[in-house]
């Protein structure tokens, strides 16, 4: 089987760990048209609060309604570059005592989430500027969000409860 180019190491500290690897992650995601053209990222630190650092995002803060998603971390962001039509999956590790809870949460529900995003079927129009989806949880791993950006506007964003 073909895996999707991956860059970074599993391993990354005493306390954290990517709870899935290059391989797992490329069989969920097979059949995807971006497979060929995209890049795993093993980011080496606990991902930020959904709405902090965002690329693209210097000026704007999350308010109102939208500060409740402070609370979930990003664990997958799922990315595509307009300008050098680069497509990206950035992995975030998560800690360690709560990997196989993580693990769980990531391939039953993540990666499937990530997954259905890339297979919609867009107008080309959609191509044009960054565009983001975002799989956030909570640090307890008790719930989740699904956060999608394009350029500074804020597509879509839900909640759920893990259910696992």
């Amino acid at each position: 089987m073909d895996l999707i180019e991956s860059i970074g190491n599993r391993k990354v500290g005493r306390k954290l760990i990517h709870p899935i690897g290059p391989k797992q992650i490329s069989e969920l995601l097979a059949g995807i048209p971006q497979f060929t053209e995209m890049t795993i990222f093993f980011k080496d630190n606990l991902g930020d609060p959904i709405g902090e650092k965002r690329p693209g995002w210097e000026h704007k803060k999350l308010k109102g309604n939208s500060t409740v998603y402070l609370k979930f971390r990003n664990l997958i962001d799922v990315s595509y570059n307009g300008l050098t039509e680069n497509w990206a999956l950035y992995m975030f590790p998560f800690h360690m005592e709560q990997s196989k809870k993580a693990k769980n949460f990531i391939v039953k529900t993540g990666l499937i989430v990530a997954k259905n995003w890339l297979v919609e079927n867009r107008e080309e129009t959609w191509r044009e500027g960054h565009r983001h989806l975002i799989v956030g949880v909570t640090e307890d791993l008790s719930e989740f969000c699904i956060f999608e950006t394009h350029g500074e506007r804020i597509v879509s964003k839900e909640k759920h409860y893990i259910t696992l």
